[in-house]
């Protein structure tokens, strides 16, 4: 569409499909409480706690640990879903009940849940036609979506969003979406003002650069997201991490050197706490804290009052030992989540990455995915996907052991109950 401004708009109930099932859950999935040991239960399941008949992605969870958030390309999650499309999904872990979110003619992708878990944010697009894609809200009090990604300036059309991240009250959420000369911008929507603004800096060359993966802190006053060029100034140094502060407008590099000397290498994957005082990403640089010399991929801790880095090592203990990757911090900036690069038993090449729960206050490390032969699976924790408490996570992996039936040839979605 033109340049102008677009409206805010509300799609009305119909235009939303919001399916309910109840599933009776198999003893192999207990209700959170009926048992206080570790457990793995099961998410993107059918009514009879069966893996579902094809692969599912973006595990979040609300604060509280109850709902927990996915999309899929199944169709027996629910009853009547035909639409052949992937959809969203929450799942309520006390009751069991499973709802789909469904749009007419588009798939939908990418959730992310309010603390509450009432509303869910997501990408839309139009049936295998990614580059039309836009961002909406679910209410599932109201059963009403709406539109986030409008009152954008000239030049956006709301057809290229790429993900989407909401505060805990559901108030701000932030997003990517492209420009046609200007690469993927990062937005932030005030839905109490009604106000759109735009969080990342413009272009400084002629290269285009992409804004993405951002996240919001619960005041709305902090968004971190990774900005990176097609093909970096340095090489391989294609991306960087970044700060807007909202309340003064300052940006700020958050994955800069410890002592003011170049960086060398790309940082990945940044998330914010929910309390805004503490950024995790991941990068290659070895210039981020002293005595940096093991030249892997680590996950790193960023405190923004003290701009001081901590990095974090693998499940070994020391540097070198094992990569660190895919970071997620919970809402109060203690608890952290990251995968280790092991060596699979008895192949050269084969490779597991198991997920970690850091505590940061105490030093201890946790498995979140232990397989069923008392080893480990390969799994990921996306930002968004650790309780309030750290007492559940949500994860995804492919690894078919974990779920009875598992014959879909891709991930599933799992909350790991750590006490």
């Amino acid at each position: 569409m033109s340049g102008n401004h677009r409206k805010r708009f509300a799609l009305t109930a119909a235009a939303v499909v919001a399916a309910v099932t109840v599933t009776t859950l198999p003893a192999a999935f207990a209700a959170p409480g009926a048992d206080a040991a570790p457990r793995t239960e099961g998410v993107s399941v059918t009514a009879d706690g069966e893996a579902a008949n094809d692969r599912s992605s973006g595990a979040a969870l609300s604060r509280d640990g109850r709902y927990a958030a996915f999309d899929s390309e199944a169709t027996d999650l629910t009853a009547g879903d035909t639409n052949g499309l992937r959809d969203v999904f929450v799942r309520d872990l006390r009751t069991g009940k499973t709802q789909r979110i469904a749009l007419e003619g588009r798939e939908v992708r990418g959730p992310s849940l309010s603390a509450d878990g009432r509303y869910v944010a997501f990408v839309s697009s139009p049936a295998g036609n990614y580059s039309d894609s836009d961002v909406r809200l679910y209410d599932r009090r109201t059963k009403k979506t709406e539109r986030l990604d409008v009152e954008l300036p000239d030049g956006f059309d709301g057809t290229g969003a790429g993900g989407v991240s909401l505060s805990a009250d559901a108030r701000y959420a932030v997003f990517d979406t492209d420009h046609r000369e200007d690469g993927s911008v990062v937005f932030l929507r005030d839905r109490k003002t009604g106000t759109t603004e735009r969080i990342s800096q413009p272009n400084d060359t002629w290269q285009p650069r992409a804004s993405h993966s951002a996240t919001v802190s619960d005041d709305g006053s902090r968004v971190v997201y990774a900005r990176n060029y097609t093909n970096g100034p340095r090489g391989d140094d294609w991306s960087d991490v970044w700060l807007r502060d909202r309340k003064t407008g300052e940006l700020t590099e958050i994955d800069r050197s410890h002592d003011g000397s170049e960086t060398e290498k790309e940082s990945l994957d940044p998330s914010i706490s929910g309390d805004g005082r503490k950024v995790v990403f991941e990068s290659r640089d070895t210039h981020l804290v002293p005595d940096d010399n093991d030249a892997a991929w680590n996950v790193f801790v960023h405190d923004i009052a003290s701009g001081k880095n901590q990095r974090i090592h693998g499940t070994q203990g020391g540097p070198g030992e094992a990569y660190t990757r895919s970071p997620a911090i919970s809402a109060n900036g203690r608890r952290l989540t990251f995968t280790t690069e092991l060596a699979e038993p008895g192949s050269e090449y084969g490779k597991e990455w198991p997920a970690y729960l850091r505590d940061l206050k105490t030093g201890t490390t946790t498995l979140i995915s232990p397989d069923t032969t008392g080893g480990t699976a390969s799994a990921k924790v996306a930002p968004g996907g650790i309780s309030a408490s750290g007492a559940r996570i949500a994860f995804y992996s492919a690894d078919a052991t974990l779920l009875s039936g598992d014959t879909n040839d891709g991930y599933d979605v799992f909350v790991r109950h750590m006490r």
